[in-house]
């Protein structure tokens, strides 16, 4: 030990502590491990054959909601092709109105997918379990893109790389 000032002492061999390095440690950790959720977030809405499979669930559930309801109901894009929304007819009325849904909400493309439908008329869902005749795509920059198309039968998405 050497003398500083007057009753002071330091020690010739500082280091860290235990304490300090396992604080240092559990935040490098909680870093990472946020990094890491995020980027797998990134990478499902970027992978086309995740963000398919989500989206042939959310139209079977569509189809049955409908024919629970004994309602119309209309998957249309949003205009910056990066979303999709679910429209309802209201009883009584010729208007759709926008559905405000968990089950919708987590489906959006990262920034090389976007979706695009056949005909602008949006994809119809008849309370009778038939379906409009419309396709959605899936659209990666590269040129790669994935069909959904609902048949007639209930439940029955059909997916084609095209």
């Amino acid at each position: 030990m050497e003398k500083i000032c007057d009753g002071v002492m330091k020690k010739k061999n500082q280091g860290f502590t235990l304490i300090e390095q396992l604080v240092v440690l559990a935040i490098l950790v909680s870093v990472l491990g946020f990094g890491a959720v995020r980027m797998s977030d990134v990478y499902k809405q970027n992978n086309i054959s995740h963000l398919t499979k989500d989206l042939q669930t959310v139209l079977q559930f569509i189809q049955v909601k409908s024919m629970e309801e004994g309602a119309l109901y209309k998957l249309s894009v949003v205009a910056d092709g990066k979303k999709i929304q679910i429209e309802r007819e209201r009883s009584g009325e010729k208007e759709f109105k926008i559905v405000r849904s968990s089950w919708i909400a987590g489906i959006q493309t990262g920034k090389s997918i976007t979706f695009q439908l056949e005909r602008s008329d949006g994809l119809i869902f008849y309370p009778d379990g038939r379906t409009s005749k419309n396709r959605l795509y899936l659209m990666k920059e590269n040129g790669e893109r994935v069909s959904l198309r609902l048949k007639n039968r209930i439940g029955t998405v059909q997916i084609e790389n095209a």
